[in-house]
């Protein structure tokens, strides 16, 4: 199967001279609803107080970490740097890796606390005795109205930020919980969404009056950029926080995309900047019925992108099962020992393998369809997978076997210069396939579209390029 590539020159060259893909994650996409998946809350109390739980640990251990950071660490990085490592990494997987350091014994007795908060005991009695089914909105409403509690709770404990940062907090009001079992859907809602919002709104208007806020500049120093990082966790951390809830539930995926089209205008426009790039031919071989590419590691799969408006939808508390067991026991299970009905025993993971076939087949899925509005791309992709978040091009970046890249196309706006710089790349490229192709996309006036004729080069071996020089000669001592 022949799959179609658009780049720009540029990125042309890169890909045949070092015979490398990069594979982007998923917010490199031009989508932002690639690989979505609309994930709910829907458990019994054991559930949600494992849920609980795992908020006031990760939110802790942030603190900690962001507070007591080093002069060596942060204090050369941009704060957007930081930034971004925060919002990746701002959850415990295992709220019991600590338990070995002083910070544990401090998690263990904040949990304790927290959850024996009435406001806390509150949600997890009434969503998790009715099976509510909540939303990741209704979620990030919940995790708001507590997080006050919860901020304040591991300040209190850790007594390494300063006091204003507390004092902003104690304006808020606990949230009336037990109002929730007098209210239908739409009513619980609202108040949720209500007192949510005011207890926000007011929390960055008060902070507004107590910090003065420094842009990123050389000059900002370490305190600087530790009380922007507070600012931080105090007004963003519940909607960073689920962020991350849903990156929990499958491995981060990276592809590459392809085209089963060469003659696409959109495309050769989009991806191609504006027909001036070229479209790298590609061509699968098969293996166990699958169309596949060699790599230097193995071979990779290029499989078809289903177009379609309906999203995967999964419970967070029974989409967890990919999980280490110990911490499918620490998400779901209460701090009595009472387990989850939605955790079930260790035998059912390791000798059932149907769950495991659903599981990586919805994975697949996630990756592998886009809204309808992209049909007419007829895209194709390849995916690897990694439980580590990479963030790393090196890591992104996989070896392919140069002997699949058949062709090239130029586009109709590619200048003659762009041409002889990748005719003269492809020439010294020595493990290219004996049977590449050079073609020219141009269009058709009569047929009224795109069309791909093939370059009418010569196969120029030495004495075949001999030849050609003195023919060229001859023509020139004629013409004079």
């Amino acid at each position: 199967m022949k799959s179609y590539r658009y780049r720009s020159v540029k990125r042309a060259l890169e890909e045949i001279e070092n015979g490398t893909w990069y594979f982007a994650s998923r917010e490199e996409l031009n989508d932002p609803i690639e690989g979505y998946v609309r994930v709910y809350w829907q458990g019994d109390k054991p559930a949600w107080a494992g849920l609980f739980r795992n908020y006031i640990c990760s939110l802790c251990a942030i603190i900690f970490h962001y507070s007591l950071t080093g002069e060596k660490t942060y204090a050369s990085k941009p704060f957007e740097e930081i930034l971004k490592d925060f919002r990746n990494h701002s959850m415990l997987n295992n709220i019991h890796q600590f338990d070995s350091l002083p910070l544990g014994i401090a998690l263990k007795e904040l949990r304790q606390q927290f959850l024996n908060n009435s406001v806390v005991q509150g949600f997890i009695k009434f969503y998790g005795e009715n099976k509510i089914k909540c939303s990741a909105k209704e979620l990030h409403l919940i995790l708001t109205a507590i997080h006050n509690i919860a901020f304040s709770a591991c300040v209190k404990k850790l007594q390494i930020v300063p006091q204003n940062y507390i004092d902003v907090m104690s304006f808020a009001k606990p949230f009336p919980v037990e109002q929730l079992q007098n209210l239908d859907e739409s009513e619980r809602k609202k108040i949720l969404e209500l007192f949510s919002d005011m207890l926000a709104d007011n929390l960055e208007w008060g902070l507004s009056f107590n910090f003065n806020i420094m842009n990123d500049n050389p000059k900002m120093n370490l305190n600087d950029k530790q009380q922007l990082m507070n600012l931080e966790v105090q007004l963003n951390y519940p909607a960073i926080y689920i962020s991350q809830l849903k990156e929990l539930l499958y491995p981060n995926g990276y592809v590459i995309c392809f085209s089963e089209q060469k003659d696409n205008s959109a495309m050769w426009g989009n991806y191609a900047q504006n027909h001036t790039g070229v479209c790298l031919v590609y061509e699968t071989h098969e293996s166990n019925g699958k169309d596949v590419i060699s790599l230097a590691r193995g071979k990779i799969e290029l499989a078809k992108v289903n177009y379609s408006d309906v999203t995967l939808q999964k419970n967070f508390f029974d989409t967890l099962v990919d999980r280490p067991y110990n911490e499918l026991e620490y998400w779901l299970t209460d701090e009595n020992g009472k387990r989850s009905d939605h955790l079930k025993e260790k035998s059912y993971y390791e000798a059932n393998t149907d769950w495991r076939r659903g599981y990586w087949k919805e994975y697949k899925e996630k990756f592998f369809t886009k809204l309808t509005d992209w049909t007419s791309e007829q895209e194709y992709r390849a995916l690897f997978c990694s439980r580590e978040k990479l963030n790393n091009p090196i890591a992104q970046t996989l070896t392919y076997d140069p002997s699949a890249l058949k062709g090239i196309i130029f586009g109709i706006n590619t200048s003659a210069e762009d041409r002889i710089k990748l005719i003269q790349k492809i020439r010294s490229a020595s493990q290219l396939s004996k049977d590449f192709k050079f073609y020219q996309a141009e269009y058709d006036d009569d047929l009224q579209k795109i069309i791909i004729r093939g370059k009418q080069y010569l196969s120029i071996n030495e004495d075949r390029k001999k030849q050609i020089q003195e023919q060229v000669m001859n023509i020139g001592a004629n013409g004079a």
